[in-house]
């Protein structure tokens, strides 16, 4: 029996990081759908701004290269939008987004378009960074825990040999030199001299045998 529970976790270690992986990336949707939101509110706020004040200023121009340099970018909502997302995402360039504006319109423009890259590129995304590395870890840990576990539950099956729902000193003695025991050992940071140790330790109410709560605890 202990056997078969070998074979079956061996595939299982072979893929943890890949597991690890997955799970994190599962576990950092819902940070990535708010954090996409909150991106889009902030570049709309200042996309519908900077758009507003390139349409009033075309209203009174009639150079048509002029109109073609600030129209590039600023032509509607969706396409302010779309530069604006570029501009702290190494799309294009901002300052060829910002050198019209300072041109043709006022050169105060750098400011409201400063302080977005600013906001963009050292607040926001190092704040959206860390949380992502943060749920990450998180997710790990759980899963980490998650899959100790379940391997610690099927150890215990294993071990227990005349299904009792206990496992005795004997038992537990018996299987000391099976891999299986020597990764729960290295799980929990003991070393494998002071099994007796922990055997007494585990049993917390000095029954002389472990159940399954006091195992997995």
């Amino acid at each position: 029996k202990l056997a078969r529970v070998v074979i079956i976790l061996r595939p299982l270690r072979n893929v943890e990081d890949l597991r690890a992986i997955i799970i994190s990336l599962v576990g950092t949707l819902r940070t990535l759908v708010w954090t996409a939101l909150f991106s889009f509110v902030v570049i709309y706020v200042f996309a519908i701004l900077l758009t507003q004040i390139v349409t009033f200023h075309l209203v009174h121009t009639w150079d048509e290269q002029e109109r073609q340099q600030l129209q590039r970018h600023f032509g509607g909502i969706g396409q302010a939008i779309l530069v604006l997302f570029q501009s702290i995402s190494n799309g294009v360039d901002w300052s060829s987004v910002l050198d019209p504006l300072m041109q043709y319109i006022s050169p105060w423009l750098a400011l409201p378009v400063c302080a977005y890259i600013l906001f963009g590129i050292f607040a926001l995304m190092n704040i959206v960074t860390g949380v992502f590395v943060e749920n990450a870890l998180e997710s790990g840990r759980k899963e980490k825990e998650r899959f100790l576990l379940h391997t610690v539950r099927r150890l215990f099956a294993a071990t227990d040999d005349d299904h009792s729902g206990d496992i005795s000193w004997r038992e537990f003695c018996s299987k000391l030199n099976h891999p299986e025991m020597h990764e729960y050992f290295k799980i929990i940071d003991i070393d494998i001299d002071e099994a007796e140790d922990l055997f007494k330790l585990i049993d917390i109410d000095d029954s002389g045998a472990i159940d399954p709560e006091e195992f997995v605890n």
